[in-house]
């Protein structure tokens, strides 16, 4: 079983292959990727809740199928919310500034250039997510895979006080 000090070796190698196939011009330092959007966990409890009058009637009706119809309907409506709500952002360090990227047809492009320390850690209830605000994107990112990185590039939130 590969340890969190693994996954995030991996993680940075694959983001340095990554950026040096699409992104060339970018002689990036580090870096991590994470989602811009809902939290995923906001996210399961939105697609969650078309689920509940399938569950509901299933029970009442005893029609045990409905149950599986719910779950069909939580499926869709979270791929729908993960595709069209959420986006992934690669955050990357060059050295004398922070530059987020997005895919736009296909392709990374630019969508924000910021000086050093303006990568914040904020505080979450959740620990299984890292809320990270970087210009005025806040990004949710893994910390089982990016800590490490965030944790590098992070300006303390109160302002280092």
């Amino acid at each position: 079983m590969a340890g969190r000090g693994d996954a995030q070796e991996l993680a940075a190698e694959n983001l340095r292959k990554l950026l040096a196939e699409e992104r060339p011009d970018l002689r990036a330092i580090g870096g991590f990727r994470g989602i811009a959007g809902f939290s995923p966990t906001v996210l399961v409890i939105l697609a969650a809740l078309p689920m509940v009058p399938f569950v509901v009637v299933a029970v009442l009706s005893k029609t045990w199928i409905l149950i599986v119809v719910g779950v069909v309907v939580m499926a869709l409506v979270m791929i729908a919310l993960a595709r069209w709500v959420n986006s992934t952002r690669i955050v990357v360090d060059v050295g004398d500034e922070i530059v987020v990227l997005a895919r736009r047809g296909g392709v990374l492009v630019d969508i924000g250039r910021h000086p050093r320390g303006a990568v914040q850690q904020l505080p979450y209830w959740e620990r299984a997510w890292l809320k990270v605000q970087v210009g005025d994107e806040v990004i949710w990112v893994s910390p089982t895979v990016f800590s490490g990185a965030v944790e590098r590039l992070a300006a303390p939130a109160d302002g280092g006080r």
